[in-house]
């Protein structure tokens, strides 16, 4: 009781709980935790000493900081203890003592604790030494690259992910289209095309661990110029913070610039009507029905009734007008055919045409860029 009334917070609150009334000047004296636990009937008296309880325990107030150091020294320092984690300590303190800021100060004196520093076993990998990036004096010296993905196919080649990549220097990007089912031999023939062979092989390439920028084709491919790979780690805005906020730029931007346009069939509804009346729509009975779909057509085979055989690769491109419209055509062969096989076809007449004009345009940049 004489630590108590010494104590100006516990001295209010006894002469409120000894009274019979409520007495609103001494409880505007109260501080706002206390005030708060003595609104919610968490105080009460037992033989003159002050308990604090909580929804499943009730445990003594104590004020006097001697006594916090033996309750602390005894729930976790003792040897028989055995200097257990911060919430098992938390469990044994929360049954026997209360005080103002307990759990903060609790959590304080077992993390810097410095035999539990020393002693307590490290679950996870070892720190890396940090690593200083260095400034670079000329444009794509040092450059960031990132990829975004999950974007909506478009174009003629039906793009959905793009590459990022940003010269430290000047602070400019450059998105290159590209798919997100490409190889690191892809990737490789991107960046050659598009980056070195205008602005130059740079000194150093700062990206995270996407497994296109670890594969062995990768790292050996930079090996030969003396290109440096630096790899970030995972959410380090000190590294790969400069292409994230690039790609947050680049996103707004598309935002304003792409409007949804809605298929014909889409347009014919209604644009106001109840969620709860909302049925999955069905473009065609297939899609309804999937034991109705037709056997798909097997694959490298042309859509055409004529068609020799499977497709071997892409020869020749052109550009013609049929119709007063322009029209890109393929010189197709065919396997175990003669060129004078070859036939002409339109890019979407062409089963899985996408691979193999990939691998047509590939050729054709490696081409140019040896030339």
């Amino acid at each position: 009781m004489k630590t108590y009334a010494k104590h100006k917070q516990c001295g209010i609150l006894l002469q409120l709980l000894q009274q019979k009334y409520k007495s609103p000047e001494l409880e505007s004296q109260l501080e706002a935790p206390w005030l708060r636990d003595y609104k919610d009937n968490k105080f009460f008296l037992i033989d003159g000493l002050l308990y604090h309880t909580e929804k499943h325990t009730s445990a003594l107030t104590i004020i006097d900081r001697d006594d916090i150091y033996l309750i602390l020294q005894e729930w976790h320092v003792c040897p028989y203890m055995g200097h257990m984690s911060e919430d098992r300590t938390k469990e044994r303190v929360a049954s026997t003592a209360w005080w103002p800021r307990w759990e903060q100060e609790l959590s304080e004196y077992i993390n810097t604790f410095e035999r539990c520093q020393k002693a307590n076993r490290k679950h996870g990998k070892k720190y890396g030494l940090l690593k200083h990036i260095e400034e670079n004096k000329h444009p794509w010296e040092t450059i960031n690259m990132d990829w975004v993905t999950g974007l909506v196919p478009g174009g003629k080649e039906n793009f959905n992910a793009c590459l990022i990549i940003v010269d430290r220097f000047r602070k400019s990007m450059r998105c290159l289209p590209s798919h997100k089912e490409g190889t690191a031999m892809d990737t490789a023939l991107l960046f050659w095309n598009n980056i070195i062979y205008t602005c130059g092989v740079p000194k150093i390439i700062i990206s995270d661990r996407d497994p296109k920028f670890t594969s062995a084709f990768w790292t050996n491919l930079y090996y030969i110029p003396g290109t440096k790979l630096d790899f970030s780690t995972a959410y380090h805005p000190q590294t790969d913070g400069l292409d994230e906020r690039m790609i947050q730029t680049m996103e707004d931007l598309r935002k304003n610039a792409v409007e949804v346009k809605l298929t014909e069939e889409f347009s014919r509804k209604h644009p106001v009507f109840p969620v709860s009346l909302v049925k999955p729509y069905f473009q065609k009975e297939e899609d309804k029905f999937p034991s109705r779909k037709k056997n798909p057509t097997p694959p490298d085979i042309v859509k055409v009734e004529d068609s020799p055989g499977p497709v071997k690769k892409t020869i020749k491109a052109r550009k013609i007008r049929l119709n007063g419209k322009d029209q890109r055509q393929y010189l197709v062969r065919f396997k175990n055919q003669t060129a004078d096989k070859d036939k002409w076809f339109k890019e979407d007449a062409i089963q899985d045409g996408n691979l193999h004009l990939r691998e047509f345009r590939a050729s054709r940049w490696t081409e140019k860029s040896l030339q």
